[in-house]
């Protein structure tokens, strides 16, 4: 027994000591990558110097006085012209306080790399008390090529920057070179230490849930789910989720209680406040931080409306976007500004999802580990953790196809009028989702009959699940056909597009089986997260590797519970994937691809989540049988989720500030 103690030991210390290292590495790199972003400084405006220096020869000796003007000097930037040759000369650079002989710091032309018509940072740590204070930057050449040379720009007009003063080899000249003054930003650099501090905390404290919840998967997922959540919710800007805007103004109409869009100058939409276009920008992709400070002042201003047209978002069921539209009429009955009003919609898309999942978890009969880690990817949560109406619509088809699979599986004789009732609800929610995954309610076809009563009542019931899955679809597709926008791409025509799939459907086949071959790298990043935002941050490839591998590992391996697929369910399950599949490639094919394109392109990895299920429980077999225990089983797969969340925020965090 002691020696027993002793093993586990060491192993729970040798983790510790791994997550420490692991964490501190990161922290490291992203360090040196945030000071070599410089996003840690900010700079004064450029001057209007575009005279490239001519009066650089062999030991020239350049100096330039300049006056601070607040605190925290961290440097300068000198803009150099190279003509585009390598440096090989030998040039110095150093920085002087005003009387002080001693340089703050020196470099020489092997200490860095210029580039040509480009500024080089000279930095260092900042100085508290700069303001007010007078410093010297100077350049020195010696053994220069007059035929190739590096000079600084400069401006001869005195007047550009009268507060200094430009000398060449002791004597006064008039203008100034080309330079920039650089403070530290503390808001930038106050951000990254407390996004890396509250990162590793809830690391260290996930961590610690999974161990303690170890013997159960389902128990460690709400509270891993929301913590996750949050950090993503609160470390992505507002509206850097793909078309969040449009959720945004879709999810506020709701929550003013209208199920159905306008509809004016051919575009969806509503009379809503101005107010809720000036809380972004027209280019999300270029939202910071400070731009999210700067909107927390907006006030709503519920008199002042105009129309706001959100046409890809009308087309969506109100359904998918209640627990958005309850934080925002939440957020807006307690006073708050449009800007929180965002994140309280974002909140509860978080909470209702978790909830959701959590259930779906808790029911499912098999995979509940494959579950556990589809969820928490890194796209997963970078969608639920917006305004984006996918959250809900992956969590409804997760929650039906763990149902079914428990009335199929389950050991109770008879479903009872209660449970379909639910199943009936279940199906009808993911009909008004998103109108191509309507198909999803055909995998009720594998409960066994016995479960209805008999073969009479399973085709009776069968029926009203499907009968009234598609007349909720087709409802809500009346209603929302009007709001299809397809001219927006240049040789767009639906008419076309349709009557090309129909008379060609083997062709159309040829080009889905030709997208694939050249786009399934791009499915597999966009559907694990391996870019996140308009797919402008980037995402460490080998984070998307290890989900993949991990995936296909428990999806192979993770026999559990011994739940057999026979062959009849499993052509169900393949044939519903390949049926939405379809639908997803024609869709698209329809409103974005020019007529007979030969690719189809604006199909993303992440439209496949909600059916994912179907085409992993393939792999379900009794075959392989892993000798590990479900304590350790748990508890790696939890552990390692969570760990592989800290870079992917840092590098979130670090692209916004």
């Amino acid at each position: 027994m002691k020696e027993l103690l002793q093993k586990k030991s060491i192993k729970v210390t040798l983790f510790v000591l791994f997550v420490l290292i692991y964490i501190t590495v990161n922290i490291i790199i992203y360090k040196h990558a945030f000071d070599n972003s410089r996003k840690n400084l900010y700079a004064t405006p450029e001057l209007n110097a575009g005279e490239i220096a001519n009066f650089v020869t062999d030991d020239t000796t350049i100096t330039q006085s300049f006056i601070v003007h607040d605190n925290n000097f961290a440097g300068v930037a000198v803009k150099f012209s190279t003509f585009s040759t390598p440096v090989n000369d030998e040039i110095y650079f150093s920085i002087n306080e005003d009387g002080n002989p001693n340089p703050l710091i020196d470099w020489t032309a092997s200490d860095f790399k210029i580039v040509n018509n480009g500024y080089y940072y000279f930095t260092f740590n900042p100085i508290q008390n700069s303001n007010g204070k007078k410093y010297t930057f100077t350049i020195r050449y010696k053994g220069v090529d007059p035929q190739n040379l590096i000079a600084p720009y400069y401006s001869s007009d005195s007047t550009e920057y009268p507060e200094g003063q430009l000398t060449v080899n002791g004597q006064k000249m008039d203008g100034v070179i080309a330079f920039k003054q650089l403070y530290g930003d503390s808001f930038s650099t106050g951000l990254f230490i407390r996004g890396v501090i509250i990162y590793t905390l809830a690391c260290l404290i996930l961590i610690f849930i999974a161990w303690k919840f170890r013997n159960n998967i389902v128990r460690v997922f709400f509270p891993t789910a929301m913590i996750l959540g949050l950090l993503f919710m609160f470390t992505t800007p507002m509206f850097r989720g793909q078309d969040e805007t449009l959720h945004f103004y879709r999810a506020y109409e709701v929550s003013l209680g209208y199920s159905v869009s306008d509809f004016s100058d051919g575009q969806g939409g509503r009379l809503l406040p101005a107010s809720l276009e000036k809380i972004t920008l027209p280019d999300v992709t270029e939202i910071t931080y400070a731009d999210t400070a700067k909107a927390l002042n907006q006030k709503l201003e519920p008199e002042k409306v105009r129309f706001i047209d959100f046409p890809n978002s009308a087309l969506y069921s109100p359904v998918v976007y209640y627990p958005q539209s309850f934080g925002i009429w939440l957020a807006r009955a307690l006073g708050f500004g449009p800007l929180v009003m965002a994140y309280f919609g974002r909140f509860f898309n978080l909470l209702v999802w978790a909830i959701l999942m959590t259930l779906a978890l808790q029911i499912l009969f098999f995979g509940k580990r494959m579950l556990f880690l589809l969820a928490l990817t890194p796209m997963s949560l970078f969608t639920v953790a917006s305004l984006s109406c996918d959250g809900i619509t992956n969590a409804l088809s997760f929650l039906y196809i763990s149902y079914v699979l428990y009335l199929t599986f389950g050991k109770e004789h008879r479903a009872s009028p209660i449970q379909i009732a639910f199943l009936i609800l279940l199906s009808i929610g993911i009909s008004l989702a998103k109108i191509v995954y309507m198909p999803l309610c055909l995998i009720c076809l594998i409960i066994p009959a016995s479960k209805f009563g008999g073969i009479k009542k399973w085709i009776a019931m069968i029926c009203v699940i499907i009968a009234t899955s598609v007349a909720f679809n087709l409802a809500w597709l009346t209603q929302a056909m009007k709001f299809l926008v397809t001219n927006v791409v240049p040789g767009v025509n639906a008419n076309m597009q349709i009557a090309y799939i129909i008379g060609h459907p083997l062709q159309f086949a040829s080009n889905i089986l030709y997208t694939l071959s050249q786009q399934l790298n791009f499915y597999v990043q966009s559907f694990f997260g391996g870019s996140l935002g308009w797919f402008d941050i980037p995402v460490h490839t080998w984070i998307v590797l290890v989900f993949t591998l991990a995936l296909l590992f428990i999806a192979v391996c993770d026999n559990k519970y011994n739940v057999k697929f026979t062959i009849n369910k499993k052509i169900m399950l393949f044939a519903t994937f390949i049926v939405i599949s379809l639908l997803i490639f024609a869709s698209i094919y329809i409103q974005y691809n020019r007529v007979q394109s030969a690719v189809i392109d604006g199909i993303q990895g992440r439209y496949f989540m909600p059916i994912i299920l179907l085409l992993l429980a393939l792999f379900n077999n009794n075959k392989i049988k892993l000798e590990i225990s479900e304590k350790t089983f748990n508890f790696s797969l939890a552990a390692g989720i969570i760990l592989l969340q800290f870079p992917v925020l840092l590098t979130i965090l670090l692209y916004h500030i």
